[in-house]
């Protein structure tokens, strides 16, 4: 069932250097989603900050895929959450939580 548009809000945290990522934006969905899983790809310190274009979907609570990406690279990975689809178009700020 289709719910329409709504606010979107993506968290990522990449370890190796520090750097927390919040996405605020907009996004629309089939169903209610939530969902949470490890992005890989090369240079998430690239791709994550500014303006991206995110997509997700759980077929069952522990079955589901993820990516963002923009003009600097896409990044993916499983994902697990509540079944449906989902379609975003965020904007990342980061914030360095190492010293």
């Amino acid at each position: 069932m289709f719910r329409g548009l709504g606010p979107a809000l993506s968290i990522s945290y990449v370890p190796s250097t520090g750097e927390l990522f919040i996405a605020p934006g907009v996004g629309a969905s089939v169903g209610h989603t939530i969902s949470a899983g490890a992005l890989v790809g090369s240079n998430p310190s690239a791709v994550l900050p500014g303006l991206s274009l995110g997509v997700g979907y759980n077929t069952t609570p522990l079955n589901g895929t993820q990516g963002t990406g923009n003009s600097s690279g896409i990044l993916g990975g499983n994902s697990f959450g509540i079944p449906g689809f989902s379609a975003t178009l965020t904007y990342g700020f980061c914030f360095s939580l190492s010293n």
